[in-house]
């Protein structure tokens, strides 16, 4: 029955068979001949336990056309870099030399923290100049939460400024107050201190010669007994505001024995301040004459303030001088200056 065996094509066989000749087992040995040209198997599958090749360095082994993935290919290397040196999208892994980005690398939020950095690994060499800035930063971005153990310290800034060396740990004082922290970085006052809004100033350093008398009584002086040396108008930002002026004149007479009175007008009406002073001396030094007025703003329309001088006896008066010129070469100035100081 062995003949019966329908195997052809075959170099050798054996086959065992059982008391009736029926086969029971079979053993196949196919030497295939030395090759002298490509083998090519047509349009069938070739099948092994293992596909080994002899071919040295420089030639590939073996030749794929088609692009489409391979599954389950399991390669050392991937185009002759090994695979511990390309970065992994997922998992732990250690990365040796230097990689170079052409795009930045985008991290999820919260996930670059103090225990992922080594040891003082980002430094200042490291970073561009000027590489980090207000426009890489997203708003409002770096917030205490994203710091760890909220503690930005003197030690993790390159340079300190004040004499300070403590972290600010306090609440926030009140929008448009002035807050005050202790040594400790608490806040500990938060007030409406004085808080300049603007200033308007106006000055005179030329001398000049007018004539008025006032009378000397208690009642206001008005504008018209009196003549402008100057004026200053203002528009306050905020009704509730103050408004505080100051007014300095130097002046001096054509004869000894002055008294001089220096008022403060505002739009031309009554005085709402005023400073006299006086002088029996014949040498004609000038006087000075100081004083301050403060108010409320009332309302955000333009307001002038207006100084005007006159002498209880009429006499000629020159700002900043007397009778025969300026004296102290300009260092002498006659001015208003109106400061309006936030409510």
């Amino acid at each position: 029955m062995a003949s019966d065996f329908p195997v052809t094509g075959l170099d050798s066989y054996a086959v065992l068979t059982d008391n009736t000749d029926n086969i029971i087992a079979a053993h196949l040995l196919l030497n295939l001949p030395a090759q002298s040209g490509n083998w090519d198997a047509g349009g069938y599958e070739i099948r092994s336990l293992k596909f080994q090749s002899d071919q040295a360095t420089g030639t590939a082994p073996f030749i794929v056309a088609s692009t489409t993935k391979v599954t389950n290919l399991n390669a050392d290397t991937v185009d002759g870099v090994s695979s511990a040196a390309i970065i992994q999208t997922t998992g732990a892994q250690s990365i040796a030399g230097v990689k170079t980005f052409t795009d930045a690398p985008v991290f999820p939020a919260d996930t670059i923290k103090t225990a992922d950095i080594q040891d003082d690994a980002i430094t200042v060499d490291k970073i561009g100049d000027n590489a980090v800035n207000t426009a890489q930063i997203a708003g409002n971005a770096i917030t205490t939460a994203r710091i760890l153990d909220a503690n930005v310290t003197t030690a993790k800034l390159a340079t300190v400024t004040g004499s300070d060396t403590n972290v600010v740990t306090g609440t926030a004082g009140t929008s448009g107050n002035l807050a005050e922290w202790n040594v400790d970085g608490d806040l500990v006052n938060s007030v409406n201190k004085t808080i300049v809004q603007q200033v308007r100033n106006t000055l005179v350093t030329a001398p000049a010669g007018f004539i008025d008398a006032f009378v000397n009584d208690d009642t206001l002086p008005t504008y018209a007994e009196t003549t402008e040396i100057l004026a200053q108008s203002i528009t306050p930002t905020n009704a509730s505001n103050l408004l505080f002026v100051e007014v300095v004149v130097h002046c001096g007479a054509s004869t000894a024995n002055v008294e001089v009175l220096a008022t403060l007008h505002k739009a031309e009406g009554d005085a709402i301040a005023a400073g006299i002073n006086s002088s029996a001396q014949t040498d004609q030094s000038p006087l000075t004459i100081s004083y301050n007025y403060r108010e409320v703003a009332g309302g955000t329309s333009a307001v002038e303030f207006q100084v005007n001088l006159s002498d209880k006896a009429g006499h000629t008066l020159y700002v900043n001088g007397i009778s025969t010129g300026r004296k102290f070469g300009g260092a002498l100035v006659t001015s208003i200056t109106i400061t309006e100081i936030k409510a």
